[in-house]
């Protein structure tokens, strides 16, 4: 009981610090207060970027459909993106977007043929996540090259750790010889990690990956242009571009980091830091974490009234007929 009271405890005080560092840097009102650079915002471009940010979660759920290939689950791209929609309301709910995962991992179960090993579908997952980190961290170091990757100092070795942890990483679970291990074929590794290593040793693996990569891509790009239209839309121009995008993508991994659900604290205060080396004032970087929630969040209520519609659909078929 005291350990999982900490466990929940230490997070929420973690993002309630946060936040309050947050409303200590940023001032609510006056000339730079966060209702002044709310006042700016042009509207016609929110609603540009919103559907591109949707545009990023149709390829978002073509990713994820590419990579259920090895794991033997069939799923239309209409399902998918249904899935992916009302995973991110599950994500709204619960910290880091681990309702999210679970309700993918549920959907992706039913559609799975029989006697598919839960942990398989999981792995869908889990590369889904990774690749996306992938991605993220190679668009963000690939736009900073053609801006001033000199001005990113140390931050440069943490996104080009991010690279090649995760190649070495996909190389290993590749590796035929790690699967034949006794750890990983018996015991509790056996029955965890041994699906997930020959979900990644699969032969299909590659071609799904190969689909997958692309369209990671393109989610990446949209992610990381969005947040810079966000930036634009506010009337605001960075001092340092390198920075908008590797404070992006750090302060979307902060966010994923289990604690408080929607990244609230933890991926406010990174934005505020990360954002103050592009030469972007704390409350005009507030307030674009606070509007790609708020897309996040539309995205969310979408995929709910698709719950909730299927749900009802559902109640009807079941009626007994007279």
């Amino acid at each position: 009981m005291k350990n999982a009271f900490w466990k929940r405890a230490f997070p929420v005080a973690l993002a309630l610090t946060a936040l309050l560092y947050v409303f200590w840097v940023v001032p609510m009102r006056g000339e730079g207060g966060l209702l002044a650079a709310a006042s700016r915002v042009r509207v016609p471009w929110l609603l540009g970027l919103f559907a591109i940010y949707l545009l990023g979660t149709l390829c978002w759920a073509e990713r994820w459909r590419a990579l259920l290939v090895p794991a033997n689950i069939q799923l239309s791209r209409g399902k998918a993106w249904r899935i992916t929609l009302e995973s991110q309301a599950g994500g709204v709910l619960l910290p880091g977007g681990i309702g999210g995962d679970a309700l993918r991992i549920a959907h992706a179960q039913k559609a799975a043929p029989i006697g598919t090993p839960l942990s398989t579908t999981m792995a869908s997952v889990v590369v889904d996540r990774v690749l996306g980190l992938f991605t993220m961290a190679l668009v963000a170091l690939s736009a900073s090259l053609l801006t001033d990757v000199a001005r990113l100092g140390s931050a440069v070795y943490a996104i080009v750790a991010i690279l090649l942890l995760t190649l070495i990483g996909w190389r290993l679970f590749r590796s035929t010889w790690l699967a034949q291990r006794p750890i990983f074929r018996n015991g509790f590794l056996g029955r965890t990690l041994g699906p997930v290593l020959a979900y990644t040793s699969d032969p299909r693996g590659a071609p799904a990956l190969a689909r997958a990569l692309l369209m990671s891509l393109l989610v990446s790009v949209v992610q990381l242009g969005v947040t810079r239209g966000l930036v634009l839309a506010l009337g605001v121009t960075p001092t340092d571009e390198a920075w908008v995008y590797v404070g992006t993508t750090i302060a979307m991994i902060v966010a994923a980091v289990p604690g408080i659900p929607g990244g609230w604290g933890s991926a406010d205060a990174a934005y505020v830091m990360l954002f103050a080396r592009a030469g972007i004032p704390a409350s005009a970087a507030l307030a674009v974490c606070i509007l790609y929630r708020a897309f996040w969040y539309l995205s969310a209520c979408l995929g709910a009234v698709s719950a909730l519609m299927r749900a009802k659909s559902t109640e009807l078929t079941n009626l007994p007929h007279p």
